[in-house]
């Protein structure tokens, strides 16, 4: 008699039953997107004089308040105002510098023409502003930066800066 001996496995679960593979369905790969329409997040990036000047917990608090920004649109850069003020006679905004608009390229700045504008929509100070050390940012990238206006470069005292913008002219 030929009796084939049953594994442990077979005599303590049970006989074995064959698996019948269960396929996937297809994917229709044309149906999967290629492309973005938004960076969900940035990376917060340093030059090396903010390297210095800011604490690790001061960058990971910046960090954590750009990851609370609205996504950027691929194809854009944009500068997100944070924070304003007055310093000595003038005005002062912190914006978060997002780059999104093409992965190939490499973004820099040296001169900027930025007005800060009120909350009743009033412009208060304007200024070109030569950014000689902000270094360059990758696609995907932001930089954490403070302009600040003179006290000649006011055009409004009392601003209300109960909310506030930045425009480029």
């Amino acid at each position: 008699m030929d009796q084939k001996k049953e594994s442990i496995f077979t005599r303590m679960f049970g006989g074995s039953k064959p698996v019948q593979d269960e396929l996937e369905p297809e994917v229709d790969e044309s149906s999967i997107p290629t492309t973005g329409t938004v960076l969900p997040h940035t990376v917060l990036r340093f030059t090396p004089a903010q390297e210095a000047r800011y604490s690790e917990q001061e960058k990971i608090d910046l960090q954590s308040k750009l990851n609370t920004l609205p996504p950027l649109s691929i194809g854009e850069i944009n500068f997100v105002p944070i924070d304003a003020g007055t310093i000595q006679g003038g005005y002062f905004v912190k914006v978060f510098i997002r780059h999104g608009r093409d992965l190939m390229e490499e973004f820099t700045m040296e001169g900027v023409p930025l007005s800060l504008i009120d909350a009743t929509g009033d412009k208060v100070a304007h200024g070109v502003f030569r950014l000689q050390d902000f270094g360059t940012l990758q696609f995907g990238e932001s930089r954490f930066w403070t302009f600040a206006w003179r006290p000649q470069q006011v055009l409004k005292q009392n601003a209300d800066l109960s909310a506030y913008t930045v425009a480029f002219e």
